[in-house]
């Protein structure tokens, strides 16, 4: 399961408002920026606060593949995509199980942060939730780094406390760097 920051800075994505505030995409524009054939859903952007937006969420399937993938678009305007499942090339999996759902968004430690859950398709046909954390500024959003440290404290602890909670203590010791 590779996760891959398409564009700009090793593993560190950052965006500018400006960019996630302007209209919606429609989805020929989807299309062209993903080089995708389809698009099968969107999560639009939400506004948390007058300067704070979330990221677009699209479930698609790019040109030549027959598998969905799963990307989080940070800043339509500069084509700054990161990229959460692709399948293989040749193959049908690794996949996008479903639509990304609307992100769970939260304070913590004096900052804003947006939960993307999705799930993805192995090769047993099994479907295993999954969730990508990002940090929300007015200057844009940041990929945690140590998402997948995060996602293994929080898929432990999430049944118990809900995944808004286990996030939360997750940062709390572990940080988004």
């Amino acid at each position: 399961m590779s996760k891959l920051a398409i564009y700009f800075f090793p593993w560190i994505v950052i965006a500018s408002l400006g960019a996630l505030a302007s209209p919606a995409l429609d989805e020929n524009t989807l299309k062209f920026q993903l080089q995708a054939d389809a698009i099968y859903n969107i999560t639009p952007s939400q506004v948390i606060r007058n300067d704070v937006v979330t990221p677009i969420g699209v479930r698609y399937v790019k040109k030549g593949d027959i598998a969905p993938s799963c990307a989080i678009i940070i800043n339509p305007a500069e084509k700054v995509v990161f990229e959460l499942i692709s399948p293989e090339t040749g193959s049908d999996l690794p996949a996008c199980g479903e639509a990304i759902r609307q992100p769970i968004v939260f304070e913590a430690m004096d900052s804003i942060f947006a939960i993307f859950e999705y799930s993805v398709e192995d090769p047993r046909k099994e479907f295993t939730k999954t969730f990508q954390l990002f940090k929300l500024s007015p200057s844009g959003a940041i990929v945690c780094e140590n998402n997948d440290k995060l996602d293994r404290f929080v898929q432990k602890s999430a049944k118990k406390i809900g995944i808004k909670q286990a996030f939360m203590s997750a940062i709390e010791k572990l940080g988004c760097k």
